[in-house]
């Protein structure tokens, strides 16, 4: 189930959201901290679903200012009024008794920190008279939301937990997929419980929660970026357009000794990593391809036969997207980078990707960095040219790749020291830049204005996660129809 948290501070406005919210949840809690005045009566009297009553305290992520007396009041007139269930504190329940069908959710909140001896939390509430447990506690990564996973699945008495902000979502997907109650979700963006939360609109079209059962295979995909939240949108688009029984889970990684264990306990054969695993992931990875071998990077890893495959997509991605460009500026030429000059802008382990895949479509590498001795590496492991920054007016390039950031002065007054700067493009440039996919950089709205080519970034996102579903599903779906589905 989903249950939409009503936050609005106004009755007559909350009866409003209940409204709107009907149609899209199973449950409703009704915030009564959150309202100025509460009216028990006049909400109960609105309510099309069963409503759960919460009166939480600041120390429990609350905004009650009352007494507690005023508080616990207000708790037993909903029961006395009817709710359908009602969320009692560990530290009260015992002073509030049962009352007529009212359901009692017995909560234990740590705000700061993952909860300790959970088993034991969970055991003290149960012996309140509880008919569901719920933990609220911050699970940033795997190893912080496991301990309460493990609740989740008690056959004693039933579990919602709760993760505070974005990583949350890692729990209510493992959460449906293990039978937990429900999960909360905002009405709309503006109104989450907490920052972060999800709303029910991303709960459905985003991660397609709906469709989530104990027997549906998942691919995890970490980080909580909106990068990740448009390739999750993208990839679970795909896996259902396949008809395959696979949805993605979000999920922060945490301490890379541990992601064998984890993901063979969540039964996760295929992870998409975000940049700062790319490279860390190779700790875990048994074997790796030609190309990730080279960069010693890995964005894709899949365990078969009992090990961990590390895949570099980037590279194919960048270069199958680049190509495409110029064979259309180039009228269809079938090697487009073959004797063409190509300045790499950035040395990094992204950057020998993308050298490498240029280099074996033909291409001419130029190098150049803010690091002159990592590009000067970079250009002897690949024999091509270095050239410092200072010379690039020197330069003549057919392409442009950026990678490299700009240097941020502390001094906020200073401009950043970009790698390229808008004076050396041209209109007869191609201009492709990696560092803020799927979105434009200030480089490349430079390069719009100065009408050089562009390599669309959504187009290189599209692509690698294409490539990327392959890999996890081995099947395909193209990019075109990745991209028609943005439109639609």
């Amino acid at each position: 189930m989903i249950c939409i948290s009503i936050t609005n501070s106004s009755n007559r406005f909350a009866v409003v959201d209940m409204y709107n919210a009907a149609p899209q949840c199973d449950l409703m809690e009704i915030r009564l901290d959150r309202l100025e005045q509460p009216d028990i009566t006049l909400l109960l009297e609105s309510r099309q679903k069963p409503i759960l009553v919460s009166c939480r305290r600041p120390q429990d992520g609350g905004e009650w200012s009352g007494t507690e007396e005023q508080r616990q009041v207000l708790l037993r007139q909903a029961m006395f009024e009817g709710v359908d269930y009602v969320e009692l504190e560990v530290d009260i329940a015992e002073k509030i008794p049962r009352y007529g069908e009212t359901k009692r959710v017995i909560s234990y909140t740590s705000l700061n920190k993952p909860v300790r001896d959970l088993q034991k939390q969970y055991e003290r509430a149960c012996a309140l008279d509880a008919d569901i447990v719920k933990f609220t506690a911050p699970t940033n990564t795997l190893e912080e939301a496991w301990p309460m996973l493990r609740v989740l699945n008690r056959p004693e008495v039933p579990c919602v937990a709760e993760g505070i902000g974005q990583p949350g979502l890692t729990l209510s997907i493992l959460g449906r997929k293990l039978n937990s109650p429900w999960t909360y979700a905002a009405l709309e963006e503006g109104m989450e419980a907490h920052p972060g939360q999800a709303t029910v609109a991303q709960l459905r079209d985003v991660y397609h929660y709906s469709s989530i059962g104990s027997k549906t295979q998942l691919i995890g995909v970490s980080g909580f970026t909106p990068q990740q939240q448009l390739a999750i949108c993208l990839i679970n688009g795909a896996l259902n357009h396949l008809e395959l029984n696979t949805r993605c889970l979000p999920m922060g990684i945490g301490e890379i000794t541990n992601f064998d264990k984890l993901m063979k306990a969540l039964h996760v054969t295929g992870v998409v990593l975000d940049v700062e695993y790319r490279s860390l992931i190779l700790q875990v990875v048994e074997k790796l391809e030609e190309s990730a071998q080279t960069c010693r990077q890995a964005d894709l890893v899949l365990h078969q036969k009992k090990e961990w495959h590390g895949f570099n997509t980037v590279w194919r991605s960048a270069v199958r997207t680049l190509e495409s460009t110029l064979k259309e500026k180039t009228g269809g030429e079938s090697q487009p980078l073959r004797d063409r000059t190509v300045l790499i802008g950035g040395a990094d382990a992204t950057a020998r990707a993308i050298a490498y895949g240029i280099q074996k479509r033909g291409g001419l590498l130029v190098v150049t960095s803010h690091d002159e001795d990592r590009a000067t590496l970079l250009a002897q492991m690949y024999e091509c040219r270095f050239v410092p920054q200072t010379h690039l007016n020197n330069v003549y390039a057919d392409c442009v790749v950026c990678i490299e950031d700009d240097i941020v002065n502390e001094d906020p007054d200073v401009p950043p020291k970009q790698l390229i700067d808008e004076y050396y493009l041209r209109r007869s440039h191609t201009v492709m830049d990696l560092r803020n996919i799927p979105e434009d950089t200030p480089l490349l709205k430079e390069a719009r204005l100065k009408k050089a080519t562009i390599v669309e970034p959504l187009q290189i996102f599209i692509e690698q996660l294409s490539q990327q579903i392959r890999g996890l599903t081995g099947k395909s779906v193209s990019a075109d129809e990745m991209t028609q589905w943005l439109g639609s």
